[in-house]
C-alpha cells in the first residue's frame, strides 16, 4: 500500500516491513519497494530495523553478519542506491565486531552514488521484560551496542541517527540537535506492547524537543518467531504533527516534505536557545 501527502521539497519514502527468515524474500521486497520509490519521484528510502532478516532465534542473525563494506546485502544495497538514484538509510543490519558472537546492530546510509557515507551502530540495546508473548528480550546477549551519536551530511540538510529503543533516551536526540540536524531517521521494531502505549508519543515527543523531521520506518505483524511488532510507521514534522502514518500493512509511507515548515518553527519558538540548565 502507498500513501502519499504533500507537494513541497524533499520526497522521502518510508519502508513498512514484515521481514521473513528468508534474506533472498526480503531483499526482493525491499528492491521491488525502492523500485515504486523511484518511480514515485522518492529521493530518499528508509528501511525497518531487521530488514534483511527477522530471525527465528537471535543466533540465527549470525548467519548473515558481513564485514564492514563487503558482502551481499551491503552489495545489493549500494546497487539500489546507485540504480534507483535514491539516498538509502538501511535500518539495521548485523556487522562484525571486536566480540565474534556479538555483532553491531548497523544502520548505514548510501548516497544516490551507491557510496556508504555514514553508519550508526545501535547505542541502547533492548534488554526488558514485556507482558507479551514473548515476555523476556535480551538484546545485549547477541549484540554488541555502540557508543557514538553519528549525523551525517545530505543536500537536504544533516540527519541524526538512532535505532529503535534509542527513541527513549532523550539525551542522544538532544545531541542531535546541538549539531542542528533537520531530520532523524528512526528504523525500528516495536513490540506491539510497547508500541501500543509508546511509540507516537515518544515519536512526536522527540520532534517537538528537538524541533526536527522524524521518520520512523517499523517492522509490522506477526513474525516467522511467533513475535509480533507494532508498525505504523511515521513522518513527523517539527511541530510534532503527525504529517504521514501507515498503520499496520506493508508497503510504503510517501511524503513531500517542507524543510522551510523547520526554519518557521524554529524561528517562531526558539526554545534551543532558551535553554538554561546547559550540560557541559
Amino acid at each position: 500500500m502507498t500513501i502519499e501527502t504533500g507537494t513541497q521539497s524533499l520526497k522521502v519514502a518510508v519502508v513498512q516491513m514484515c521481514s521473513s527468515t528468508d534474506v533472498s524474500d526480503n531483499l526482493a521486497f525491499v528492491e521491488q519497494l525502492a523500485k515504486e520509490a523511484w518511480h514515485k519521484g522518492a529521493e530518499w528510502l528508509v528501511l525497518p530495523e531487521y530488514f534483511p532478516l527477522f530471525a527465528k532465534r537471535e543466533q540465527d542473525k549470525m548467519s548473515i553478519v558481513e564485514k564492514a563494506g563487503s558482502g551481499p546485502i551491503q552489495h545489493r544495497l549500494e546497487q539500489l542506491a546507485c540504480q534507483y538514484k535514491l539516498w538509502i538509510f538501511a535500518g539495521s543490519m548485523p556487522i562484525a565486531s571486536g566480540d565474534v558472537e556479538r555483532p553491531f546492530s548497523r544502520l548505514s546510509v548510501y548516497n544516490n552514488k551507491g557510496l556508504q557515507c555514514a553508519h550508526y551502530d545501535k547505542i541502547h540495546l533492548f534488554d526488558v521484560d514485556v507482558d507479551d508473548g514473548h515476555r523476556t528480550y535480551r538484546e545485549s546477549a547477541n549484540t554488541l551496542p555502540g557508543d557514538q551519536p553519528v549525523s551525517c551530511d545530505t543536500p537536504w540538510g544533516k540527519v541524526g541517527l538512532a535505532i529503535c529503543y534509542d527513541i527513549r533516551f532523550p539525551e542522544l536526540f538532544r545531541v542531535y540537535a546541538e549539531e542542528e540536524v533537520a531530520f532523524v531517521v528512526l528504523p525500528a521494531a516495536f513490540t506491539v506492547t510497547t508500541g501500543r502505549a509508546h511509540w507516537e508519543v515518544l515519536l512526536r515527543a522527540r520532534a517537538i524537543e528537538n524541533q526536527c523531521f522524524i521518520l520512523a520506518a517499523a517492522q509490522s505483524g506477526r513474525h516467522q518467531n511467533g513475535r509480533e511488532t507494532w508498525g505504523h510507521s511515521m513522518i513527523i514534522d517539527p511541530w510534532g504533527d503527525t504529517v504521514a502514518e501507515l498503520e499496520q500493512e506493508s508497503g510504503l509511507l510517501i511524503c513531500e516534505l517542507d524543510i522551510h515548515r523547520l526554519t518557521e518553527v524554529r524561528s517562531q519558538m526558539p526554545v534551543l536557545t532558551h535553554r538554561q540548565l546547559k550540560q557541559n
